[in-house]
């Protein structure tokens, strides 16, 4: 199962749900008409749990007149702020998990009585009062991933997770039901009711939209009523809203999808390294016409139409299961090109593959072999399972990106899609040179990708490369040590220039970066790196210095050290 270390929690019911005694009512409870559409409010005591319009959900908590939390809409999240004018009305702001709050949510109160929240269910169980217990789920749980903390009453319950978390939930006969989102993905989570201690059993989680991704059960160590404090630790403090400049509403983000082509390593930076998490996410999705909606959703076109999908098979260890899927998207003069990486569902194996691939070879490319402008770029040199997998997937990339038409090309990836990403930067910096104003690469948790003179070629081709890791994932460490040749000029050498990460969203000191040591696979997968970026980017955001770092220092320190 999947490492979750920040989740941030909502849970809520249907109308059978809500048929039951109703909750004590606050100056907030009701039903409003706002500026996303209708808005549900139900309360428990100094929280809200509600939802809005079609698919959005919120909770959150109040302080005099203001409410502030979070909101989710299909499988993404953000904050809001709403400042009550006392007589039914309330004006509002609201952003992107990781961007400020710039956008305006306004509202009207429309009715006072506790409405029925329709957003939530998953399988469209009827959810239930939990009768005589009004109390009973207080207290705090030793959970499979960490410490939470929660308040109950009635078929209700909120409370919050590790440092950032926030949990609201509802009884549906058999436990407690409903979603939650880790950084700024949402997803779902079911747990089943014990005893009446508060213990829960067979809890499971997974994204929204899909199945289980595994276990997830709460034991209870404390009963008193805990602290509930996440709330209130906000993204970036809210502007006030300007009723007379309406923005776009929740279900179009195009704030967290921003792009800019600088090559410093500045705020507009952080902020496209933050939509390359985002548009990995895009492109990641299990069901692809869910990442196609989310990237429609986010203002781009898609080129053909579709996501780009090819078989993976015979593409050696690093590729033991799955498809290649890739996309080419426009917005205005942006050019997205965006890879998914392909793994085997055991990632400890798939890492083990890394090292002894038979495909981790030297091997050309014909797009290189054909543009390399001096001698010592015919001794480029790459991963021959890389080149291949790229190679499938060229020739729809290449021809989108011609029709596109654009003026600034950025190509992302994670993982093995990182890999792929490094060599399409490439490809179009030699077969399209000149085409383009501008061509951004960024990739995180990448592999390694050839040898000293495939960086060398990379390096005056792409300029504007970026390379993230979180300390500890073993994926950037592979493939280990030298190609078959042995002389040091064959070895695998990571590309251009670096930023180093921890989980919590620290850049770390060359001193720290490690190419050997313990393996943390739970620390590779993409939310930990989207949670890891939307930490820097708040961080960023109070203390600017955090950004004065030479990440062409950092890179290099990190490729010394693989020499060792």
């Amino acid at each position: 199962m999947h490492r979750v270390p920040v989740l941030l929690f909502l849970l809520v019911s249907s109308a059978a749900a809500l048929a039951t005694p109703p909750l004590a009512q606050s100056g907030w409870e009701g039903t409003w008409s706002t500026t996303h559409g209708e808005l549900r409010i139900v309360s428990i005591g100094a929280f809200v749990v509600g939802d809005y319009a079609d698919r959005g959900t919120l909770v959150g908590q109040l302080s005099g007149r203001t409410l502030t939390g979070t909101f989710t809409n299909g499988g993404r999240a953000g904050t809001f702020t709403f400042r009550s004018d006392g007589t039914g009305a309330f004006s509002g702001s609201w952003g992107w998990a990781g961007e400020a709050e710039s956008g305006s949510w306004n509202g009207t109160r429309t009715a006072t009585e506790s409405p029925a929240l329709t957003n939530f269910s998953r399988d469209g169980r009827a959810l239930q009062s939990l009768s005589n217990s009004r109390d009973v789920y207080n207290g705090t749980y030793d959970g499979t991933f960490g410490e939470v903390r929660l308040r109950s009453a009635d078929l209700v319950l909120v409370g919050d997770y590790g440092d950032l978390g926030v949990m609201a939930g509802m009884w549906d006969g058999n436990g407690f039901v409903g979603t939650f989102t880790n950084g700024a993905r949402a997803g779902w989570f079911d747990f089943e009711f014990l005893s009446r201690t508060g213990d829960f059993r067979a809890g499971q989680w997974g994204w929204a939209g899909g199945p289980s991704q595994g276990a997830w059960t709460l034991r209870k160590t404390d009963a008193s009523t805990p602290s509930i404090r996440n709330l209130r630790r906000r993204t970036a403090p809210a502007p006030s809203p300007d009723p007379s400049r309406p923005s776009p509403p929740p279900a179009a983000p195009h704030a967290a999808t921003r792009l800019s082509s600088t090559s410093a390593f500045d705020m507009d930076k952080l902020r496209t390294i933050l939509a390359m998490q985002h548009h990995v996410q895009f492109v990641s999705e299990e069901d692809a016409s869910v990442g196609e909606q989310n990237l429609r959703d986010a203002g781009f076109d898609i080129q053909g139409g579709r996501f780009i999908d090819t078989e993976a098979s015979g593409l050696g260890g690093l590729f033991t299961t799955g498809r290649l899927r890739a996309y080419v998207a426009t917005r205005g003069t942006d050019v997205v090109i965006a890879f998914r990486g392909s793994g085997g569902s055991n990632l400890a194996q798939t890492i083990g593959n890394g090292g002894t691939d038979a495909l981790a070879v030297k091997a050309r490319a014909d797009f290189i072999e054909n543009g390399a402008g001096r001698a010592e770029d015919r001794e480029a040199r790459m991963h021959a399972g890389f080149v291949r997998a790229y190679e499938r997937l060229r020739p729809e990339i290449l021809a989108a990106v011609d029709a596109a038409g654009g003026r600034d090309v950025y190509v992302f990836g994670h993982s093995l899609g990182g890999a792929l990403a490094t060599l399409c930067a490439l490809d179009l910096a030699i077969s399209r040179r000149g085409t383009f104003r501008s061509i951004t690469h960024i990739v995180s948790g990448s592999p390694r990708v050839g040898n000293g003179p495939f960086r060398s070629l990379f390096e005056r081709g792409v300029p504007n490369n970026l390379r993230i890791t979180i300390h500890g994932d073993p994926v950037p460490r592979v493939p280990r040590g030298r190609f078959t040749d042995l002389r040091p000029e064959r070895y695998y050498r990571h590309v251009g220039r670096l930023l180093p990460l921890t989980e919590s969203g620290d850049i770390q000191a060359a001193d720290d970066i490690a190419t050997v040591g313990l393996a943390r696979f739970g620390r590779h997968s993409n939310s930990v790196y989207l949670n890891a970026v939307v930490q820097l980017v708040r961080e960023a955001e109070r203390s600017p210095s955090v950004l004065n770092v030479d990440l062409r220092a950092l890179g290099d320190a990190e490729r010394e050290k693989a020499r060792d």
